[in-house]
């Protein structure tokens, strides 16, 4: 939303920013000025959100073990000494 439009159109920016959206305020040339962003949620709350949003991928830790495990074996003595200290 450009600051003319915010000046012009306030109480319909902070109906959005009460109904928990984020608000972009730009120049009339496009620059950003502010970003107007509800106060009623908690980080928690925000983290919940984003949780819920982007869930945990549970195979995520078994392809970093797999990764891992091929990186410990392309490696000669040395470099996975000095890595990862298994001798």
């Amino acid at each position: 939303m450009t600051e003319t439009e915010a000046s012009r159109e306030f109480v319909s920016m902070m109906r959005e920013v009460a109904s928990g959206e984020t608000v972009l305020v730009t120049s009339d040339d496009g620059a950003p000025l502010a970003r107007i962003v509800p106060e009623r949620k908690s980080a928690a709350e925000r983290l919940a959100e984003l949780r819920e949003k982007y869930p945990p991928n549970p195979e995520f830790g078994e392809h970093l073990e797999k990764v891992v495990r091929e990186l410990r074996g392309s490696t000669d003595d040395g470099v996975r000494e000095w890595l990862w200290n298994d001798k």
